[in-house]
């Protein structure tokens, strides 16, 4: 069974953000799924998410892959901030960056 990794971010008492990322073989880890409440979007919560996220992955080692579909709700420009380079399969994959 392959591991989880949750981000969480406590946003009030009754609301959370979370982001899952999901190992797919050693060191090579699938960014499957982000969650912010309405309303705390369009705050910088998933982005402070996704960069806790990187800053795990870079510390650890570990690629990062996302794959993209009309179902996302963030456009491929914003992954690309944090380094997630298309790939000719459409696949958005992220190599750990050296501190």
């Amino acid at each position: 069974m392959s591991n989880k990794k949750l981000f969480t971010e406590t946003l009030s008492p009754t609301a959370e953000a979370w982001l899952c990322v999901q190992e797919i073989k050693p060191g090579r880890w699938m960014f499957t799924r982000i969650e912010v409440p309405e309303e705390y979007r369009r705050q910088k919560v998933g982005t402070q998410l996704i960069d806790r996220m990187c800053n795990w992955a870079d510390e650890e080692g570990i690629t990062l892959v996302v794959k993209p579909d009309e179902r996302m709700e963030w456009p491929v420009e914003w992954l690309e901030m944090f380094f997630f380079r298309i790939q000719e399969n459409g696949n958005m994959i992220r190599e750990s960056q050296p501190k």
